[in-house]
């Protein structure tokens, strides 16, 4: 495969790896009803039956298991970790279970391609720049860590032994993951919307269901050896969207200290102070994705709405 070539579609056959995760879930659940759907489950989660389950781990899995060798393998699996000696540990075994999947593909005659899944934490805290998939990676907060486990299939747009796509999602927001811990939760406890800091960083978002279909569409449109930014509205202030989370919720901005974190993992107070101005270089190329929450304020409507409803 050169790098302008595409994947034929559509899409028949897929390998999931991750998909008891908070985006990993809902992409299964955004794959079309014609997609045959292979997940590696590492822990039971009692999965339909429409799917064929494989049990193992990243780390162990005998890949020669597979029944069929999927068109694509998603891979939405980061190996967790508690702390930064945690998460220095974590990282190293991701790394060894990513060259070891690699590894693996190197040896079929007709290799999926493999689309991995990360985050824009490994630009850096960036300010006031423009940030496209060109720019220099500088990870902080928890992407220092994690851009070990990562390296060996960011590497592979180099050297092109595999088929190889790195998706880069911004702050995906939803009904789970850091939006339900440190913005839905508080508002529903506290009847107060939290602001962390000051809130003058720059924050891109987008909703977890845009999130999943673009992957599936870029996977298919987008050629392969290429990262891709996701996004879905350009970059606003924290302290904008905190106002944002008033006006929808009706409740009050409070302000959070950022030296209220002292006592946590240094790694969340970088999260909250990072500032990014997400955008891409292939913008003729996102033209053609339709968002299902082309603005923030009806994405937010609909996170918020189904959270309290199911309260």
């Amino acid at each position: 495969m050169s790098n302008g070539k595409r994947l034929q579609t559509p899409l028949k056959k897929v390998l999931v790896l991750g998909a008891t995760g908070f985006i990993g879930t809902y992409f299964v659940r955004h794959l079309n009803s014609g997609t045959e759907i292979s997940l590696l489950q590492h822990r039971k989660k009692g999965c339909k039956k429409r799917y064929r389950i494989y049990n193992g781990s990243l780390q162990s899995f005998d890949w020669n298991q597979l029944v069929e060798i999927p068109q694509v393998i998603y891979h939405f699996a980061r190996i967790p970790g508690r702390g930064i000696a945690g998460r220095y540990a974590a990282a190293l075994q991701s790394r060894l279970a990513n060259l070891r999947l690699i590894n693996w593909i190197k040896t079929l005659d007709s290799p999926p391609l493999l689309v991995y899944c990360a985050g824009t934490l490994a630009f850096g805290s960036q300010h006031d720049l423009e940030v496209d998939e060109a720019f220099p990676l500088s990870p902080t907060s928890f992407a220092r860590q994690y851009a070990i486990g990562e390296q060996p299939l960011i590497d592979q747009l180099v050297k092109q032994q595999i088929p190889v796509q790195i998706m880069r999602p911004a702050w995906v927001y939803g009904d789970g993951s850091w939006f339900k811990n440190f913005y839905l939760h508080p508002i529903i406890t506290r009847k107060k919307v939290p602001l962390y800091g000051n809130g003058n960083n720059w924050m891109s978002l987008i909703h977890v269901s845009d999130v999943c279909d673009m992957i599936r569409y870029l996977s298919t449109h987008g050629p392969i050896y290429n990262t891709y930014n996701l996004f879905s509205v350009k970059p606003l202030k924290q302290i904008e969207l905190a106002n944002l989370l008033r006006r929808i919720t009706g409740y009050p901005i409070e302000r959070i200290p950022l030296n209220k974190f002292k006592s946590i993992d240094k790694a969340l107070r970088e999260a909250f102070t990072f500032s990014l101005k997400v955008t891409t270089r292939h913008q003729n190329l996102y033209s053609g994705y339709r968002f299902h929450y082309p603005t923030l304020e009806s994405g937010l409507e609909q996170v918020w709405q189904v959270y309290r409803n199911n309260m």
